[in-house]
Order: structure tokens, then sequence, then C-alpha cells
């Protein structure tokens, strides 16, 4: 690995063309332009921390220019070892490896007391203040609009970061619900009462007892009123 006293050389024949030095200026101003752009869109807050960068890069062809490449799977927070080309004459002369550490802040939220399993995120008292989220997993919650129409799916310390996984949307029926029931067949629609058994939301298959006793039949949600009988074989 280059540390940022050594200098690197690149080995460009350029067959006698007119060649340049790159400053580490200019491989910084490269890698922030990178940054700034793949984060332009959301305006995420973050500061670039360089730890290995080139001192100066030595022979490049005269109209040679350095471009960060996008890898798959490349996550820009955290320790990062950003690729950068050297493209000249419509091809890469060379390849180098920038080391950095990308530090994120923003909005922090968490719970303000110990919430219950299935409690619903509009009862939930949440804290909120700025800080550094480099840490913190993906789906952090920095806005309670997120939240809307959702549910806690596990129990959540008093204190601990939000975060989407925790969270479950809340469904449109809940056990002992009752709903209508449609049952087709033969082109004959049927109505008649049920009382749900299970929770689910829109499009879920939930277990129903027509007036509340008998067999327990699957139905897929249609509303919160309506479910309708899945044909069985």
């Amino acid at each position: 690995m280059i540390s940022m006293a050594h200098i690197l050389v690149l080995m460009l024949l350029a067959a006698g063309g007119p060649s340049r030095n790159v400053e580490a200026k200019e491989i910084r101003d490269v890698v922030e332009r990178f940054v700034q752009a793949a984060y332009a869109e959301s305006g995420q807050q973050y500061a670039i921390e360089f730890r290995n960068l080139p001192s100066r890069v030595l022979n490049i062809p005269d109209q040679g220019r350095l471009q960060v490449v996008s890898t798959p799977g490349l996550t820009l927070r955290g320790s990062v070892l950003l690729p950068v080309e050297v493209f000249a004459d419509g091809h890469v002369v060379h390849t180098f490896l920038v080391s950095a550490k990308i530090r994120t802040f923003g909005t922090i939220l968490t719970a303000r007391q110990k919430v219950e399993k299935h409690l619903s995120c509009a009862a939930i008292s949440v804290s909120q203040c700025s800080g550094e989220t480099t840490n913190l997993p993906p789906d952090a919650v920095n806005d309670t609009a997120a939240l809307e129409g959702r549910r806690s799916k596990r129990i959540i310390r008093a204190g601990e970061v939000l975060t989407l996984s925790m969270f479950e949307a809340r469904p449109l029926l809940n056990p002992g619900n009752a709903v209508t029931l449609i049952v087709k067949a033969n082109n004959v629609t049927i109505k008649t009462n049920a009382i749900v058994r299970e929770s689910g939301g829109q499009g879920d298959i939930v277990l129903v007892q027509k007036g509340g006793r008998g067999d327990r039949l699957k139905a897929r949600v249609v509303d919160k009123q309506t479910v309708e009988l899945i044909a069985q074989h």
C-alpha cells in the first residue's frame, strides 16, 4: 500500500508524447467531486478524511484525466477504497487506489421510553438529535414520517436508535374483527358474515370463521371490512 510520503510512479510509455505530473490536490479534488455527486440528490452531510493519498502521479499523458470508478456494492460511508483511473487516448492506462474514511452526519431518532411489541408508531415517544451517522445501520430512521402507518415489530429499549427493520406495516385486520366474507363460485357471489382469527394487511391471507363458528377458512384481505374466500381444492 502506498503511503502519503511515497510517490506513485506510473510507467506509461506514451511513445515519446508530451506528459505531465498530477499533484495530490488534483487527486483529492476528483475524489471529492465524486462523493459530492453521489450525495447531491439526498443532501447527505458528510466529511472526507483521506488516509493514503498519493503525493504525486508522474508522467501521465498530457491529455490524461483522472476518474473515480463506481464499483458494484460500493458504499460511500466508513472506510472505503476508491479506484481511480487514469484515462487517456480513449482508454484506461492505469488504476490506483485511494483510501479514505467518509463520515456522515444527520438526524438521529431514538426511543424516549421502552416500546412494547405491536405498539402503533403514533403512540411512540421519540427523541431527536443531530450527530454522526457513519456507524448506524443503513436503515436508521431520520424522520418520523417514515413510520406512519406502522407498528413496532419487537420490544425496543429506551434510548435505542430507531431503524425501519424494527417496524412493520400496521395490519388492516386483527383477531376478533367482524368482516364480510365474499364467496365466489360458478359465477355466483355470496356474502356472509365472518370473524377474523389472525392479523393481516391488504392482500394477506388470513384465517376466518363464518359467523365466528365452525371450520377456519383461508381468505384474502380486500380492505378493512372485506375478505374473499380462497378457492378450496
